[in-house]
């Protein structure tokens, strides 16, 4: 678009009538015919029309194949990740249930016998019990429990018929442990169904020296399991938990057990893509990698070894691949992370991943490898397709552009000559040029009104033309969308007596101070201030901007905000002004966010129940004595990037169903270890109370509240738990207290 100014230089350069710029006798400049004629090629329409559609038909069929390649390339590489990613979080979720459901019965077990309910010197009771947890967790293969002192040892296993079989370890003649096989006949009583003198000792097994060696919990490397015969078996893997007595003196081992068997079996069954597929990878302490479950599980224990093969020499090629693109060890592994690999193996290019076990894993990382074939082959068609159709259009463009350039060129050739004569000034009425096109045909209408009106104003030159610079722009208008946020109230406690007591000038300064403050460290983490509400602040992040790790954000800023207004509290009590303590809610939900208003005015702002529980987070700060609640959606989003203390499980008013509360106590690096083992202490007792023991937790509040006097909620704790022993909820009591106050 020109400006005035661009007009106003171009009527300086242009040439004016004169002596050296005389016109003809049919009003052409000399100079204007001789830069005409000056031009050294012209080409003729026909043969430019022909060369413009073909080109463009060329160019058009190159970028479209280029483009849908890449594309499709593109596509298929972020299908394949969603593939791999899909089917390790599939996998995750199996293996993950599976050692979840060892951990509870491995733990269960310990502390049984280590309560004395279980009698670690009755081994047929222990039998007994883990006969009938193995009958409740079919996931399970074998539950044991071995004594350290004389390697008397039970264990219940299924067989492959299902049938379960309690195993006994008994020290016999010259102290050998002697075998005998028993199953759980019609009335209760143990069947002998097999004696052996020569069994095996227990205490030289994997999971027992694990378990003694680590003093704790743990899980062992993948090993070969002992089955009929005292032969080796499968592959699985332990949870094995050594047992204490009450001195603190080992008693002996607990473990539950589970089949690899059973996941390989599971990754046979998967499907990935055509024909990728699963496995799973162990990293070991010795920095050997093991493949512990495959679709082919004939190649993780050949010929009865006695340890899963070795990732490096497995017979696999994709796998071999793999396992020179990993790490040595899980810890360099992120966790919840796929990583995204391609692999040259001896059956060509491979899309794989992988990702490392979530929770409490034994080092396991889930490997998922598909050919790239599978993905690209429909991609390659499509190309050969593209090209094919590109060919057929270019045949028929040819075909258009001659037809099409013989029916414009005659037409176009006497509109040029009008116009030409037009340019000398020639207005003598002809007949309409007509042709088959509309736009030629009006554009020969046109040239014959244009020298109508130009015989009739002939006469009259313009001077000057005028050129608009037209601007355009988006005016904000009322909308909305739904949005996740976070959401962040904070208010002073105790706000109206202080208000009372200050005179006005010093209650609006010490506002000001405060509000300024609170606001700047919310901008510092890119959050939007909604609103002023008196002494409260309401605030969000993820809105209008879209924000990565928004939730962290919020809990930063309250963090920051409490540590300023310390900072603040020293300057004013100085001053003679009262204490201020504030207090902070933060929730993690979906609200609706947008303009909201009329057309006249509106407002930028947020509105949902997240907003609601939010704000009735920080108004349970005073009832629990903290400074900063936030919801178990806000507790998930941040991760381990704070440390909090779960409070307790509430419905706020409004509310039918309850949520667990947590405070913010801070960062991982700023916590020391008394702190850690306030938070320890008063969860425990929170454990408790849970399950119903509100004895137990009143009295474990009461030792919270002696060694760390300033924590409210453990005195508020302890004495709900008092008031529910006294008046027990009902059997289906879930835990959650009702809040009858706004919070």
């Amino acid at each position: 678009m020109w400006s005035y100014a661009d007009y106003s230089s171009f009527r300086a350069e242009r040439p004016t009538a004169g002596a050296d710029d005389a016109r003809d006798c049919e009003g052409v400049s000399t100079a204007t015919r001789a830069r005409y004629n000056a031009v050294p090629v012209r080409i003729s329409f026909r043969l430019t029309l022909l060369a413009v559609l073909v080109g463009l038909v060329l160019v058009t069929a190159a970028a479209i194949g280029w483009i849908s390649y890449g594309h499709g390339r593109t596509t298929a590489e972020v299908l394949s990740r969603q593939i791999l990613a899909q089917t390790s979080h599939r996998v995750e979720q199996r293996v993950s249930h599976l050692l979840d459901r060892a951990v509870i019965r491995a733990d269960t077990s310990k502390r049984l016998i280590e309560s004395g309910s279980l009698p670690a010197d009755d081994l047929e009771a222990v039998g007994r019990y883990l006969a009938e947890a193995l009958a409740a967790t079919p996931e399970l293969s074998y539950l044991s429990f071995g004594r350290d002192d004389t390697g008397a040892y039970t264990h219940a296993y299924r067989d492959r018929d299902g049938t379960i079989t309690i195993r006994f370890l008994l020290p016999g003649e010259d102290d050998r442990l002697a075998l005998e096989d028993y199953r759980i006949g019609e009335g209760g009583d143990l069947v002998r169904i097999r004696r052996d003198e020569e069994g095996y000792d227990p205490r030289g097994r994997p999971y027992y020296k694990a378990a003694t060696r680590a003093g704790e919990a743990t899980w062992t490397d993948t090993y070969v399991f002992i089955g009929e015969d005292a032969e080796l078996d499968v592959p699985g893997v332990t949870r094995a938990a050594p047992v204490y007595d009450e001195d603190g003196e080992l008693l002996g081992v607990v473990s539950a057990d589970f089949e690899l068997l059973a996941i390989s079996r599971y990754l046979e069954r998967l499907d990935v893509g055509a024909s990728g597929y699963a496995f799973l990878i162990e990293y070991r302490q010795d920095g050997t990698r093991r493949v512990i479950a495959h679709p082919r599980p004939e190649l993780i224990v050949p010929g009865g070894a006695e340890e899963p093969t070795r990732a490096d020499e497995i017979q696999d090629a994709a796998a071999r691949a793999l396992a020179d693109k990993t790490p040595r060890a899980s810890g360099a592994v992120p966790r919840d992370e796929v990583i995204p690999l391609e692999l040259d193996a001896d059956e060509g290019a491979l899309f794989a991943s992988l990702r490392r076990l979530g929770g409490a894993d034994p080092g396991w990382g889930i490997a998922v490898v598909m050919p790239e074939d599978d993905v690209m082959e429909p991609v390659i068609d499509s190309r050969d397709d593209t090209l094919m159709a590109s060919i057929l259009a270019l045949i028929v463009a040819v075909a258009v552009a001659v037809w099409l350039a013989s029916r414009m060129a005659h037409s176009l050739k006497a509109l040029a000559q009008e116009t030409e004569a037009v340019g000398r000034m020639q207005f003598a009425p002809k007949p309409k040029i007509a042709s088959a096109l509309a736009e030629i045909d009006r554009l020969g209408g046109a040239l014959e009104e244009m020298k109508t009106g130009l015989r009739s104003f002939q006469k009259f030159v313009p001077d000057d033309l005028v050129h608009a610079i037209i601007r355009s722009g988006e005016e904000a208008a009322l909308g909305s969308d739904r949005r996740q946020v976070t959401v962040y109230f904070s208010d002073i406690v105790g706000f109206t007596p202080m208000a009372e007591s200050l005179p006005t000038d010093e209650l609006a300064a010490l506002l000001g101070e405060y509000l300024g403050e609170m606001t700047r460290e919310i901008h510092a983490q890119r959050g939007t201030v909604d609103k002023y509400i008196g002494d409260g602040i309401m605030a969000f992040w993820n809105a209008p901007e879209p924000l990565d790790r928004h939730a962290a954000r919020a809990v930063a800023t309250a963090l920051s905000s409490q540590n300023s207004l310390a900072r603040l509290r020293e300057g004013w009590l100085a001053r003679g002004f009262p204490r201020v303590n504030a207090r902070i809610g933060i929730h993690t939900g979906e609200v609706v966010v947008g303009n909201f208003g009329s057309e006249r005015r509106f407002d930028y702002t947020i509105i949902g129940d997240a907003v609601n529980l939010a704000s009735r987070l920080e108004v349970l700060n005073d009832v629990y004595g903290t400074e900063i609640l936030i919801s178990e959606e806000t507790r998930e989003a941040v991760g381990e990037d704070f440390v909090v203390r779960a409070i307790d499980k509430v419905s706020v008013r409004g509310k039918s169903s309850g949520a667990r509360i947590f405070e913010v106590v801070g960062k991982p690096e700023d916590l020391d270890d008394d702190a850690r083992a306030h938070i320890d202490a008063y969860e425990a007792a929170l454990d408790r109370y849970f399950a119903m023991a509100f004895s137990d937790a009143a009295r474990a509040w009461d030792r919270v509240s002696e060694r760390w006097p300033n924590d409210a909620a453990a005195r508020i704790m302890a004495a709900r738990a008092r008031e529910l022993e006294a008046s027990p909820p009902p059997a289906d009591w879930d835990g959650v207290h009702q809040m009858t106050t706004k919070g």
